[in-house]
């Protein structure tokens, strides 16, 4: 369904009117004064532009921050902590009308559940999924590898944010970055920083192309991120928020992945207090305070990455992804911003400003990640059993044209790959298991291909440009491949 405001992005906030139901995207939502970033409101549009414009709050500003009410309002981001007390008002309007039927979270021990109580992680010891990879840490090899339901669901991200009192979010005012917020693991055995600027080219862009970091943080000389070198698990200093855990699992781990990434927000709130720090800033009604108001409470947001090519290939993926957005969930695709895919990756995400706890997110996550594998379970051996060519054929073209082409692009690789992947799991190729296949979708981008073959970031690999090296390099997985 697409946006009823600009009509080219699917839409993924649904208002019920008296005159019609309106469906809007996420940006179209926020030119309007509407925070819309956990998925379907179900509220009267009289009501939620009432209880957003009018009455008019009394504080315009934040004394502390200088950020505008309107600013706010606007983007849905806070400016510092102190941005909570002074506009308030402002805020609980904005939770209130993005789900008014639920109670929002509040810093209750008794509501979420210790650390220790969270599922150990189930983590992948095949060597073949960092085969490719420049970084050899575990939190880079969980894309694709074998895990819990990995045929549809390629990898589970839990990160867990949290604002140091008294200092503005990254990017406003005075430039406090993290202040020091990964100080705490200086010196503990076990960990290794890395400033992404200082990185090769190539490295620097498949950071980004793994989706660890956004390409700004990447490029700024004084970002910083702790790698863990024995858990799937990373922090970063200063990444809009002043202090981030995040955890990658493969398969779905919702609930493993959120116990990772909390476990470590904890531990740097401890060694905070223990150092005399100031803390990480904590609302007694919204929670904890972070940059976006879309993720006060928790602070936690799990993402699931899918492969739905099966629902892609009948044109059924539409009917799932409304279902999901209007249980609160958001959908955006694999190598975008927006929310198309290439490859038929999607990523399912689950946040906290609805008014759930760390645990109920994980459970949402999980929910709707299992509705969606088992929706592309059925139509996988609805299309195997009814028309077995429809595979076979997609199959056929894709091993093809990846023997033989001297250039492929990054969408056309990623299509072709998931092609494959959709024969394997039909049981219909030999010779490439949809596990590498898996792992291959997440090696495509130029970065990648850079780093892995030494590159230095010159632009341009020998003989012909990154669209020849990655037709060269995916020639060489696909040799041992044939239909069955």
């Amino acid at each position: 369904m697409e946006c009823a405001d600009c009509g080219s992005r699917p839409a993924a906030v649904f208002i019920r009117r008296s005159e019609g139901d309106l469906s809007l995207c996420e940006p179209c939502a926020r030119s309007r004064g509407i925070m819309a970033g956990a998925g379907g409101l179900d509220i009267r549009l009289e009501g939620l532009f009432g209880a957003v414009t009018s009455p008019k709050p009394e504080c315009l500003s934040c004394p502390a921050c200088g950020s505008a009410l309107s600013s706010l309002l606007r983007e849905g981001r806070l400016g510092c902590p102190r941005c909570a007390s002074s506009f308030r008002p402002a805020i609980r309007r904005l939770l209130s009308a993005r789900d008014e039927a639920r109670s929002r979270w509040r810093p209750n021990p008794g509501r979420a559940p210790a650390v220790e109580a969270w599922p150990a992680p189930i983590r992948s010891r095949d060597s073949s999924a960092i085969a490719s990879l420049p970084f050899a840490f575990p939190a880079f090899s969980a894309f694709g590898a074998p895990g819990p339901e990995d045929d549809v669901v390629l990898l589970t991200a839990a990160r867990a944010s949290r604002a140091i009192e008294g200092l503005p979010f990254p990017g406003v005012g005075a430039p406090s970055r993290g202040a020091g917020a990964l100080r705490f693991l200086e010196g503990l055995p076990g960990w290794s920083f890395l400033a992404p600027a200082e990185l090769e080219a190539g490295r620097r862009r498949a950071l980004v192309e793994l989706a660890f970091l956004p390409p700004s943080f990447a490029a700024d000389s004084r970002s910083r991120l702790a790698l863990s070198e024995e858990l799937p698990l990373y922090a970063l200093e200063g990444e809009t928020d002043h202090f981030r855990a995040i955890a990658r699992l493969p398969g779905l781990q919702a609930k493993a992945a959120a116990g990772l990434a909390l476990g470590l927000a904890e531990a740097a709130g401890r060694a905070r207090a223990a150092a005399g720090s100031p803390p990480f800033a904590l609302d007694e009604e919204f929670g904890w305070l972070c940059a976006s108001v879309e993720e006060l409470g928790p602070g936690l947001t799990l993402s699931a990455f899918l492969h739905l090519p099966a629902l892609c290939l009948a044109g059924l993926q539409d009917r799932l992804f409304r279902a999901l957005m209007a249980e609160g969930l958001q959908l955006r695709g694999l190598y975008s911003d927006a929310e198309a895919s290439t490859g038929s990756v999607f990523e399912l995400a689950a946040g906290g400003a609805a008014g759930d706890g760390p645990a109920e997110i994980a459970e949402a996550l999980e929910r709707g990640a299992l509705k969606a594998a088992a929706a592309e379970r059925r139509t996988r051996a609805e299309i195997a059993r009814r028309d077995p060519e429809a595979i076979l054929d997609v199959a056929g073209r894709a091993l093809g044209i990846l023997a033989n082409a001297r250039r492929v692009g990054l969408e056309e690789a990623a299509s072709l790959i998931s092609a494959l992947r959709l024969a394997s799991l039909a049981g219909m190729l030999e010779g490439l298991g949809p596990g590498r296949l898996g792992s291959l979708l997440g090696l495509l981008g130029q970065g990648l291909l850079e780093a892995a073959s030494g590159g230095g970031g010159g632009g341009a690999s020998p003989g012909g440009g990154w669209d020849a090296e990655r037709s060269r390099f995916l020639r060489g997985e696909v040799a041992q491949a044939a239909l069955a």
